[in-house]
C-alpha cells in the first residue's frame, strides 16, 4: 500500500509541475502581446502586475571595476591572455557597463607605471584573446595592462599588469 502510495504521489508531483510549466509559458506569452501594443501605458502595466518599463533612458556609469588576467603560451610566437573581473570571479561575464576590455602591451623594458609606455592591441568583447609575436620578441617579457570600456566608450581603471614571457 506504501509503494502504491508512493507511486501515485510522485505522479501527481508531476502532473502539477507540467501543468505549472505550461501555465507560465502561456502567462509568458500573453504579457508579450500586451507590451506588444503600441497604447499600453506603465498603468495598465501595473495595473496588469508587469514590469513597467523605463520612462527615459537610464545613462550607464563607466566601470570602477578592475580585470585580472593572466597568460599562457599557446606555442612559438603565441601568448593567450585570459581576464575576469575582480568582483564576478571566477565567471567570466563582464562587469555591468562594461562592453569591452581595452587590451595593452609593451614588449620588454622595464615594467609600464602607466599606458604611455604601452600600445593599444585591441578591445575584445570575450576572453581570451591570442596573441601573435613577432621572432625578435622571443625571450622579451610582454607585459599587458587592462581595462573596461563602456558602450559610451568611459574608461575604467587599469587592473595590474599582467607578466607573461614570449617564447620561441
Amino acid at each position: 500500500a506504501h509503494q502504491l502510495i508512493s507511486v501515485a504521489a510522485r505522479s501527481a508531483s508531476q502532473t502539477k509541475t507540467d501543468s505549472g510549466k505550461a501555465y507560465r509559458k502561456l502567462l509568458r506569452s500573453a504579457a508579450r502581446k500586451v507590451n506588444a501594443l503600441p497604447n499600453v501605458t506603465n498603468a495598465t502595466r501595473a495595473a496588469l502586475s508587469l514590469r513597467q518599463h523605463d520612462e527615459v533612458r537610464s545613462p550607464i556609469d563607466a566601470p570602477t571595476t578592475r580585470p585580472i588576467g593572466w597568460t599562457e603560451a599557446q606555442g612559438p610566437l603565441r601568448q593567450k591572455l585570459a581576464w575576469v573581473d575582480e568582483t564576478t570571479t571566477p565567471s567570466r561575464r563582464k562587469p555591468k557597463g562594461a562592453q569591452f576590455c581595452e587590451l595593452w602591451l609593451q614588449v620588454g623594458g622595464a615594467p609600464p607605471v602607466d599606458e604611455t609606455t604601452c600600445k593599444l592591441v585591441t578591445r575584445a568583447s570575450k576572453t581570451p584573446y591570442v596573441h601573435a609575436f613577432s621572432p625578435a620578441d622571443v625571450g622579451k617579457t610582454a607585459y599587458w595592462m587592462l581595462r573596461w570600456v563602456s558602450p559610451r566608450g568611459e574608461l575604467g581603471p587599469f587592473g595590474q599588469a599582467v607578466i607573461g614571457v614570449v617564447n620561441g
